[in-house]
Order: structure tokens, then sequence, then C-alpha cells
């Protein structure tokens, strides 16, 4: 059988890569919550949106939210994907005093399924980097999306 220390030394380094995977990957859930959360500037209706209430409405109705989701550097694309930028003035505001100010991309990029966009995305006119949200953490709506913003799994 195995020596008990090196047994012990094996699972203990195990372990230690499993909880930070799973530190990592609730670090970038809770990045991405925190963006959807967050009110925007704009009012539709009377009614201050949030960007996740934002981007559902947008998923269902593509067009409607073009304007929103550009002053925020965002951009649905035809995968259905999301298209963040690694930076922008807007969401610079969304992060800022947070642990994500300036480096967002850092803690998207640890979730299932986000990549870097292959080429820089038009976006207000401008071609910038970002990152690619795949679908299945976008928020959509559904019965009770009025009253709260759908969370990524």
């Amino acid at each position: 059988p195995p020596d008990e220390p090196e047994l012990f030394n094996a699972l203990s380094s195990r372990l230690r890569n499993v909880f930070a995977e799973d530190i990592e990957s609730s670090d970038g859930q809770s990045c991405l919550r925190h963006m959807y959360d967050t009110p925007c500037d704009s009012l539709r209706d009377g009614r201050r949106l949030t960007i996740g209430q934002i981007i559902a409405r947008e998923r269902q109705s593509p067009g409607t939210f073009n304007t929103e989701l550009d002053s925020l550097g965002l951009r649905l694309m035809s995968d259905g994907s999301l298209f963040v930028p690694h930076r922008n003035g807007q969401l610079e505001r969304v992060y800022y005093g947070k642990a994500w100010a300036g480096g967002w991309k850092h803690s998207m990029q640890r979730l299932p399924g986000v990549k870097s966009a292959p080429y820089p995305v038009r976006v207000s006119g401008s071609k910038i980097r970002g990152l690619l949200i795949p679908p299945d953490l976008l928020p959509s709506l559904d019965a009770d999306a009025e009253a709260d913003p759908p969370r990524p799994p």
C-alpha cells in the first residue's frame, strides 16, 4: 500500500486545485451577476431596468435595446452569445469600487464556455476586443423576470 504521507500529499494537492477552480468560477459568476443586477442609466416606460433585464429583453426582441447595450459596449451576437468588451467607460462605472474594477475580463474568462472573441467586434462605430459569454450564462425572460433578473447558473 502507498505510504500514508505520500497519499495525503497527493490528495491534498488535488483538493487544493479543485477548491481553487471552484473559487475562480464563483468569482466569475459573482462578477457576471453584478453586471446583470446593475440598473441601466436609461429609462423605458418610466422604469429603470437592470442590465440583465435589458439583455433578456433584447434576446426576446432583437433590436429593441441596441442603444442601451451599445452604451455599455455590449452586443448580442448572431450565435446567441454576448460580447463583453475588455474595456469600456460605462462598464468601468458598473464595476467602480468592486474587486473586478478594470479586471472583469479575467474573472469572466474563468467561467465555463467563455472565450475571447476571435476578432474585434463593432460596437458604437468602433471595433473593439472582448469576450464572448455563451447563451447558457445569459439571462432570459420568464414569468418573474419583471421582479428579479435571472442569475447565471
